[in-house]
């Protein structure tokens, strides 16, 4: 079960380590700032609050918050990094970033990682649209301070 969290953990950190960096590391400090803290509230409201999933168990051990500290921010990074800038390709890149969300997440149904107890795919569809447009305001908001 956490076992896949973690092997996804260590691909994004390799990616993120080897990547060809369009951000600085003054953007992929806040980047993964902002994304771990609204991961964990947004998994806090969600999980917690309304109980519509659990991440392996209903409790919440130490790894879990790692976890949720490292894995939303990194797949963060990566997609900030590799957005493009012109819209017409930003709007494709944000349907293939939400594809490949979807994906992972249906494969972190599959091994076990993610527990669905209410909510559904289609739920997360608009957080991932929502989350990208986000990460594009956000990297023009650092930019442009």
């Amino acid at each position: 079960m956490y076992v896949f969290a973690y092997i996804s953990l260590a691909i994004t950190v390799f990616v993120i380590w080897f990547m060809p960096k369009r951000l600085s590391r003054q953007e992929i400090y806040v980047t993964w700032g902002i994304m771990a803290t609204l991961a964990l509230s947004v998994d806090l409201i969600f999980g917690m609050v309304y109980d519509l999933y659990d991440f392996v168990t209903k409790d919440i051990p130490v790894k879990d918050i790692f976890l949720q500290d490292a894995l939303p921010p990194s797949f963060g990074v990566i997609f900030l990094n590799f957005m493009p800038k012109r819209r017409l390709h930003f709007i494709i890149y944000l349907f293939f970033v939400t594809v490949c969300s979807i994906l992972y997440e249906l494969l972190s149904i599959k091994f076990g990682y993610l527990i669905y107890k209410g909510w559904s795919i289609w739920y997360s569809v608009p957080f991932y649209f929502i989350g990208m447009l986000f990460l594009r305001w956000h990297l023009f908001f650092i930019r442009n301070r």
